[in-house]
C-alpha cells in the first residue's frame, strides 16, 4: 500500500473539520418534564436539523434517579462513551429560546469553555445560580459577552469533550 502524501493528509485534515459538530443532550427528567421546557427541547432539534456546522446527536433522557450529582455523573459516563463533541446538560424545567442551545454550544466548542446560561433559582429575590467573578469558567448574561465565574448552575450547561477530559 501507498503512503498518503502530506498534501492528502491536508486535504483529509480540512475535510474532517467541515463536519458537523455533535452535541449529546443530558435532559434530567426525575420528575417529570415541564411543557415549555419539551416545546423549547423539540424546536431545538428541528432547528439543528437544518444546521450544516451543528447538531443533537444524542437525546439521553435520564429519569431513574432522584439524586442529581449522581445523575449528571452518569450523564458524563453515557457522553464519554459517545463520539460527541459536547455534552449538554439540561433540568426538566428550564425553557429557553429558539436557537439558545446550538448557539451556547456552538461558543462553547469555540471558546473551548464550559458555557452556562444563567436563570434564577427558586427562592425569592431573584439571585441567579451562578456565582460570578473567579478565573476559570463563564456565562453569558443577556447574551452579550463572557464573564468568569467561581461556580456555574449546571442546569443549562455546555461542556465541550476536551474541558471534560482536563478537569
Amino acid at each position: 500500500p501507498s503512503s498518503l502524501s502530506q498534501d492528502d493528509l491536508a486535504a483529509m485534515s480540512a475535510l474532517l473539520s467541515l463536519r458537523p459538530r455533535t452535541i449529546c443532550l443530558a435532559h434530567f427528567t426525575y420528575s417529570g418534564v415541564d411543557e415549555e421546557c419539551m416545546e423549547s427541547v423539540i424546536r431545538e432539534i428541528l432547528i439543528g436539523s437544518g444546521r450544516k456546522d451543528l447538531r443533537i446527536s444524542i437525546h439521553q433522557n435520564l429519569s431513574d434517579d432522584a439524586l442529581i450529582s449522581r445523575m449528571r455523573s452518569k450523564a458524563v459516563g453515557i457522553f464519554l462513551k459517545t463520539d460527541c463533541d459536547l455534552l449538554f446538560l439540561l433540568d426538566h424545567d428550564i425553557s429557553f429560546a429558539p436557537g439558545n442551545l446550538l448557539e451556547m454550544s456552538a461558543l462553547a466548542i469555540e471558546e473551548n469553555a464550559a458555557i452556562a446560561g444563567a436563570y434564577s433559582k427558586r427562592q425569592p429575590g431573584n439571585l441567579i445560580a451562578t456565582r460570578v467573578e473567579k478565573d476559570g469558567l463563564v456565562f453569558r448574561p443577556n447574551g452579550t459577552q463572557l464573564h468568569p465565574c467561581e461556580a456555574l448552575a449546571t442546569g443549562f450547561l455546555a461542556l465541550p469533550r476536551s474541558v471534560i477530559q482536563t478537569t
